[in-house]
């Protein structure tokens, strides 16, 4: 399966960016998701992150 996914990101880096606008998009989201206070709506810990 791992190999398969490798594979189909190639295809996807070779015929446009789309895999590196994704991946981009992903860690802003991430990063915004992170800034959050979620303290009140989860119990967390202080080194809780989203990835």
């Amino acid at each position: 399966m791992l190999e398969n996914l490798r594979k189909l990101i190639n295809y996807w880096g070779v015929k446009s960016n789309w895999w590196v606008q994704g991946k981009k998009l992903w860690h802003e989201v991430a990063y915004a998701i992170n800034e959050l206070d979620w303290s009140e709506s989860i119990p967390i810990t202080d080194d809780f992150i989203v990835m």
